[in-house]
């Protein structure tokens, strides 16, 4: 399938449902004993405290807000994260979605930080015919607390009582990597596709299968039209890009070039 257009379906149908395909993700879950199953959370003040911090920063409308490129794989994975900031320029809040080869379905880990250390993760996915959601609370990056309650469906979650899990750490390094486009989320030059008169070029990682990201090209800067001279053999050129989202009526929505530069 044509790479832009298996970008442009995954930025269409991108819903929450149930599938067992979304358990793969998940192999670090926690397994409940009945005992937990059986035991109603009580918060301690500690995680209370962290809860109140977390809807500060989740009503807080003030503070700036960024946004990674959407990068998909041939197999069907997809990922993306989003940012808010502060106004002491602290990242506070990182939201990464995902998607799981053969299905359409999104998933969700959300990490809130204070003094640039992590002290709440959320995570929402599936297993079984489930959908769950589990809350994780630290000090020091260390879990001490967590919740954790499952439905049938995502829209159902909040009318369900938490009950108790065993904390385990969920790391955020993944969503650093997609964010500051590191590793397997490079944004390296593969190619061009253009398609009813627009032009898009596409970046990513240097490996067969790997991830890639679709760029609206509006303007020639010069160091694209250096790559459109040769794009084969300028296959895998380095390149520092920032982007905005732009929506059109028909309801796609699209990632344009805003700058580009070599990356040293």
């Amino acid at each position: 399938m044509n790479r832009f257009f298996y970008f442009l379906l995954f930025v269409i149908i991108l819903t929450s449902c149930n599938t067992e395909d979304s358990v793969q993700q998940k192999d670090n879950t926690n397994v409940d004993t009945k005992e937990d199953l059986n035991s109603v959370y009580s918060p301690s003040k500690e995680a209370q405290l962290l809860d109140e911090y977390v809807l500060q920063i989740d009503t807080n409308k003030t503070w700036r807000r960024g946004e990674s490129l959407f990068y998909t794989k041939d197999d069907g994975h997809s990922n993306q994260v989003a940012v808010v900031i502060d106004d002491s320029n602290y990242i506070v809040k990182i939201e990464e979605e995902y998607t799981l080869p053969n299905s359409p379905c999104v998933l969700r880990n959300v990490f809130y930080f204070k003094n640039a250390k992590m002290v709440v993760s959320k995570e929402y996915f599936e297993k079984g015919d489930r959908f769950v959601e589990q809350v994780v609370y630290y000090n020091n990056e260390k879990p001490f607390d967590a919740k954790r309650r499952d439905a049938p469906y995502e829209e159902e979650l909040e009318y369900v009582d938490f009950y108790k899990t065993t904390p385990k750490k969920v790391s955020y390094q993944k969503a650093i990597r997609l964010l500051n486009a590191k590793e397997e989320f490079e944004t390296n030059f593969q190619e061009f596709i253009e398609d009813e008169g627009t032009l898009y070029m596409i970046v990513g990682e240097n490996k067969p299968n790997g991830y890639y990201s679709s760029i609206v090209l509006q303007s020639i800067p010069p160091i694209i039209a250096k790559l459109r001279k040769d794009p084969k053999g300028m296959k895998g050129f380095p390149l520092s890009v920032t982007t905005e989202k732009v929506k059109v009526p028909q309801g796609y929505e699209y990632q344009v070039l805003v700058s580009v530069s070599e990356r040293k």
